[in-house]
């Protein structure tokens, strides 16, 4: 039987009053579970005192509410409650993929066009007319005996032998060419005698030359840089990413002789060219990228005050918040990149992020650490 409201006053006012027998075991037993949940007499003598300076309510809400209590914009947990944090609603300017590809070779002419295609072809021709004129007259011997210019199919073609050729290695190029012996192919010499294919090898040429006299435009990798930002393009002009995406860095394996190659002993590839990459976290395409080629990349990266592993994740977002829109997506990283600052860059441009971080990284917070 519980107790009235006048029981409860008397008991509260009169130290003399003893409740019936039936109000006696509720006492008990309400008494029992306050001991169960960790609340013991003390802490209610502190609520009876408390009410008189008015804060009885807010140790009642220190009961109720098991969360730890921080101020505002600072750190708390709330693992084991049910709270969630904001969700900032996924809001893309275009989804999905444009056109339909059934063969490698839809693929392929999807991101190396016709109009990249002759750049390629007017800078290639251009160059071996330079060399011709330079090497004048040409001695029937040379390898330039017989040149004529290079046209957009046989181009295609070339690139072609040149893919069929990493997928069929030989000690040398001249044994693609072998009339015959052990290494002998029908496909390479039926497309190409090898002085053509070595005419269009030694002249292939990808970009227009710099000024002569201006050298401050010249850069690690600028021969390549315009197949580089369009091929960048095309991926995001092709697909639009969902709304989980996740960055980190690719190496593509190679031991040639270039100042920006890289070596890693902890990555299975560990000589190579260093990438950093944007995909799709659900496809794994990747919807950006960019090179390394060393100080000149860092120094043409966004935001200069902010350490480069945040300036490289924000110069790919910007990317795809120009061309798909950044609103609500959610960024996964790994340790090497994830910090208090770009996780507070990310928030400004209404994107979420997740993922691993060191414990020493700089301005984490001790209840983090």
């Amino acid at each position: 039987m519980a107790l009235s409201n006048k029981e409860i006053e008397r008991l509260v006012n009169d130290d003399n009053f003893v409740p019936s027998e039936d109000s006696e075991s509720e006492i008990e037993s309400d008494e029992e579970e306050l001991s169960d949940t960790g609340v013991n007499e003390d802490s209610d003598e502190g609520g009876e005192d408390s009410d008189e300076g008015g804060e009885n309510s807010a140790n009642e809400e220190e009961i109720d509410d098991p969360r730890p209590r921080v101020g505002a914009g600072s750190w708390r947990d709330i693992f084991g409650t049910d709270e969630e944090p904001e969700k900032i609603p996924f809001e893309p300017e275009r989804e999905g993929r444009v056109g339909a590809c059934k063969q490698a070779r839809d693929f392929f002419e999807m991101f190396f066009d016709d109009a990249l295609l002759e750049t390629i072809l007017k800078e290639t021709n251009r160059f071996a007319t330079e060399v011709i004129e330079k090497k004048s007259p040409i001695d029937r011997h040379s390898q330039w005996h017989g040149w004529s210019e290079v046209t957009l199919q046989e181009l295609k073609v070339f690139l072609a032998v040149i893919m069929n050729m990493s997928l069929n290695e030989k000690p040398s190029l001249e044994h693609y060419f072998a009339q015959g012996g052990l290494y002998k192919q029908d496909f390479f010499t039926a497309l190409f005698t090898r002085r053509r294919f070595y005419q269009i090898y030694r002249a292939i040429h990808l970009a227009p030359p710099l000024p002569p006299r201006d050298r401050t435009l010249k850069t690690r990798g600028h021969k390549v840089k315009n197949i580089v930002d369009h091929v960048d393009r095309k991926c995001r002009e092709l697909f639009s990413p969902g709304q989980d995406i996740a960055i980190d860095e690719s190496t593509i394996g190679f031991k040639g002789r270039i100042i920006f190659k890289t070596y890693n002993p902890q990555k299975p590839t560990k000589w190579g060219m260093r990438v950093y990459t944007v995909a799709d976290s659900k496809t794994g395409y990747i919807v950006g990228f960019v090179p390394y080629f060393g100080k000149p990349t860092t120094d043409s990266l966004i935001r200069p005050e902010l350490p480069f592993t945040s300036r490289i994740v924000l110069h790919l977002m910007q990317k795809v918040e120009n061309d798909c829109g950044a609103q609500g997506r959610h960024v996964y990283t790994d340790r090497f990149y994830t910090g208090p600052d770009l996780a507070a860059e990310l928030l400004r441009k209404k994107t979420h992020t997740t993922g691993t971080v060191m414990a020493n990284r700089k301005n984490l917070p001790h209840e983090v650490s």
